[in-house]
C-alpha cells in the first residue's frame, strides 16, 4: 500500500466517523424535539385546564374571553382544544359546571337557582336544559334522590 492509498483509507476512515458522530447528533437532536413537543403539548394542556378550572363558574366566560386572556386567537384557541380534548371549549366548560351543579345539589339546601349562578349559569332555566340533556332527569328530581 502506498501513501496515497493510506490517505484515501484515513480520509474515509474519518469520513466514517464524521458521518456516525453526525448521525448520532441528528438522533439526540430529533429525541430532543420530539419530548420538547410532548412537553410543549403537556404544558398547552395543562395551561388551558388550569384557565378553565379558576374560571368556568363565571357567567361571562367566552372562548373570546380565554383566547385574550392566553394569547391566542379564538380560532387557533378552539382548534387546539378540540384537538387535545376531543370535544369544544364551551362543551367542556358547560359539562364542568353540571358536575358542580349535581355535587351542590346533593350536598347543599342552595336553591337551584343559587346552584345555577354558583356554577355559572345565567340562570335556573339554562341550569335546568343542560342538566336534563345530561342526566335525563331535572335538578329537583336529582336533589329529590339524594334526599330520600
Amino acid at each position: 500500500m502506498n501513501i496515497a492509498d493510506h490517505l484515501d483509507v484515513s480520509r474515509c476512515l474519518v469520513h466514517d466517523s464524521q458521518r456516525n458522530i453526525f448521525a448520532a447528533l441528528r438522533n439526540i437532536i430529533i429525541n430532543a424535539c420530539t419530548q420538547n413537543a410532548i412537553s410543549s403539548d403537556q404544558y398547552r394542556k395543562q395551561s388551558i385546564t388550569d384557565y378553565i378550572n379558576t374560571n368556568f363558574t363565571d357567567p361571562d366566560f367566552s372562548v373570546s374571553k380565554m383566547a385574550e386572556d392566553i394569547n391566542l386567537s379564538p380560532t387557533y384557541l378552539s382548534a387546539q382544544f378540540r384537538t387535545l380534548f376531543n370535544t369544544t371549549i364551551i362543551s367542556y366548560v358547560t359539562s364542568m359546571r353540571i358536575e358542580l351543579a349535581a355535587e351542590l345539589l346533593s350536598t347543599t339546601d342552595l336553591s337551584i337557582n343559587e346552584i345555577a349562578l354558583k356554577c355559572g349559569f345565567s340562570g335556573s332555566d339554562t341550569l335546568n336544559r343542560s342538566f336534563k340533556r345530561k342526566f335525563h332527569i331535572t335538578p329537583s328530581k336529582y336533589r329529590g334522590s339524594y334526599k330520600s
